[in-house]
């Protein structure tokens, strides 16, 4: 009953801001292909299974050899004390630590996100690469593979509501049954196959966040290479950068699209030295330039930030509004 309670309220809190007929033209739809997509699953080959444990098995094995090795004993990545003794005891490594989001207290940690940092901090250290690795494929093992099934499908919960941006969220359900399939990396993509008769169709519009982010900015240099057929944006956007000819198959290719998206983003030099593998410096060098090519992107930030401490809220191009409660007493941190 309270559940039919609050369909109402939402329903009206709808109308109030003119979205109504939007949610039940659009949204309404995108929900019923949700339930389907939830209720079909998707059908596993189970050769093709077989044969991936087989080889994530072979490399887990080789990579702990060769860490027990480095080590001089029998080293458990599973273990934090372990690995922390190892790398901040032993080799006197530079302790990471992490904001405990509870104490508000700092510990000491060696976690993915540590042993990322610290492999770019120590590139010569051959046991932090080998430690992230046994934990990449014990995740793929255990996370991924023998997935409970019915008739050949496993499934994922499916919420279209699961987020706040409109995304859709994936994972267990409420009877602990299903997979996250939004986080299978590519090596088990390819252990799922269509059903007889089927096909899988990929579609992903062109540079569409880019273009969208071009827009909003006005940032007319780069509206007018998405308006050239004949350009493309990452690659003037790496020689940019990098103030150089780049070719689609070098690193610096593929570190120039992440800089686009990341300062589109406002993303921070540090995460992006975390994304690209590369020093902090590095990092911020190319956001700097990023920046100083566009500079409309960064006025762009500015307005969002200004208007979300005027009303606390955003309206996208679409009609959607999205609240955010704590700029409305001025305490969101931009």
């Amino acid at each position: 009953m309270r559940t039919l309670q609050l369909s109402y309220t939402l329903d009206d809190d709808l109308a109030l801001h003119g979205l109504r007929e939007r949610y039940h033209c659009e949204r309404k739809a995108v929900a019923v292909l949700g339930l389907s997509v939830q209720r079909t699953g998707f059908r596993l080959d189970e050769a093709t299974e077989a044969e991936i444990k087989t080889i994530v098995a072979r490399a887990e094995r080789h990579a702990q050899t060769a860490l027990d090795e480095t080590v001089g004993e029998r080293l458990n990545v599973a273990s934090p004390t372990q690995v922390q003794r190892y790398l901040y005891d032993t080799r006197k490594l530079r302790p990471k630590q992490k904001n405990n989001t509870k104490t508000h207290e700092e510990r000491v940690t060696s976690d993915d996100e540590a042993l990322t940092a610290l492999a770019i901090q120590y590139p010569k250290e051959r046991g932090i690469r080998l430690i992230s690795n046994i934990r990449h494929f014990r995740k793929i093992v255990g996370s991924y593979l023998g997935m409970e099934r019915v008739n050949g499908h496993a499934w994922s919960a499916v919420n279209v509501a699961g987020t706040e941006s409109f995304r859709w969220s994936m994972g267990v359900s409420a009877r602990g049954f299903g997979v996250n399939a939004q986080t299978f990396p590519e090596v088990v993509r390819a252990m799922i196959v269509p059903d007889p008769g089927k096909v899988f169709v990929s579609i992903d519009l062109s540079q569409v966040e880019a273009r969208y982010v071009a827009h909003l900015a006005r940032c007319q240099s780069q509206i007018a290479m998405f308006n050239d057929p004949t350009r493309s944006f990452h690659l003037e956007n790496a020689r940019r950068i990098f103030g150089r000819e780049v070719s689609k198959k070098e690193p610096a290719y593929v570190d120039a699209k992440r800089v686009g998206h990341g300062g589109n983003y406002k993303l921070g030099p540090g995460r992006l030295s975390l994304m690209l593998g590369k020093p902090f410096s590095y990092a911020r060098k190319l956001l700097g330039e990023y920046h100083q090519q566009y500079p409309e992107i960064g006025r762009w930030h500015g307005t969002v930030r200004e208007t979300l401490r005027r009303q606390g809220y955003l309206v996208n191009p679409f009609g959607y509004r999205r609240d955010f409660f704590d700029a409305l007493g001025c305490r969101l941190a931009l």
